[in-house]
Parts: structure tokens; sequence; C-alpha cells
């Protein structure tokens, strides 16, 4: 759980950094690109949902945050960081550190350690 996530989302963002990085932007701007967005969130955030619960019932993964509000928490994190990256703004993370800065940070927060 969580590298290989978080890679993919990265792999997306940097694939299509002009278009992630406006849409992303434009949903301030946007109702409609607001409601797309956050379905969008919502898919990622109920699979990182299930994931934590999964973990959590084979006692990998202590309990803790409910796993929705940790799921939430995590995605909203990932996205930012790779938007502020991705779009040049400062602060940011070196687009060559994200994997090295979020998927810790993600581990450490469901399973309680940096590593799964």
């Amino acid at each position: 759980m969580g590298g290989g996530a978080i890679g993919a989302f990265c792999e997306a963002f940097s694939a299509h950094r002009p278009i992630a990085s406006a849409a992303v932007a434009a949903q301030y701007t946007s109702p409609a690109v607001k409601d797309l967005w956050s379905q969008v969130m919502e898919e990622f955030v109920a699979e990182v949902t299930k994931a934590i619960e999964s973990e959590r019932l084979r006692g990998a993964a202590p309990e803790g945050i409910p796993a929705h509000d940790l799921a939430t928490s995590l995605n909203w994190m990932v996205e930012r960081v790779l938007f502020t990256t991705f779009s040049g703004q400062t602060p940011g993370v070196p687009e060559e550190r994200l994997l090295d800065t979020l998927v810790p940070i993600f581990m450490s927060a469901v399973y309680g350690r940096a590593e799964a």
C-alpha cells in the first residue's frame, strides 16, 4: 500500500503536468471542474479507505484515526504536494524526491512506521 499508488499518481500528474495543474487550479473558479475533481478525489479516498480498513482488519495497521478521515487527509496532502511541485510553486518538494518524501509520510500515518 502507498508507494505504487502514489507513484502512479505522480506519473499521471507528471505526464500531464499542464492539464493536471490547470484542472487543480480551475476547481477554484469553475463549479463544474470542482465537482469533477471532487468525484475523482472521492474515488481515491474510497480506495484508500478500503485499503486502510483491510490493513487494520488483518492486524498490519493499528486502529486510530477513522479510516475515511485518514484517507481523505492523505489524499489531499498528496494532491497538494504534487500540484505545488508540478506547477513550480514554492515551497515545493523537488520532483526527484516526491516518492521518497510522500511514501514514508503515508506509510507512517497508516502503519505507525515508514515501512509496511
